[in-house]
């Protein structure tokens, strides 16, 4: 996993979703949350570390190639919670 913290970020909206019980909030709002913040680590956190980095993360952008942003993965889940 490439992003475990994106993971939480993810499910934040979701649990917040679930303690407040709304439908609504679980049923749209929730997951446009979730959408946004893919969408803006996507974008702008890789356009700064592109700029910020250079050349180093160009060996990022081979290893991210080969890792998923994000896995739901029972090994991979697995493995960031032990």
């Amino acid at each position: 996993m490439c992003h475990p913290m994106l993971f939480g970020l993810i499910l934040l909206p979701l649990a917040w979703a679930l303690l407040l019980g709304a439908p609504t909030f679980i049923t749209i709002v929730a997951p446009i949350e979730m959408l946004f913040i893919i969408i803006m680590v996507i974008i702008f956190e890789e356009m700064e570390l592109n700029k910020k980095f250079g050349d180093a993360y160009y060996a990022y952008r081979a290893y991210r190639q080969k890792v998923p942003m994000v896995s739901f993965r029972f090994s991979c889940l697995k493995q960031l919670f032990t």
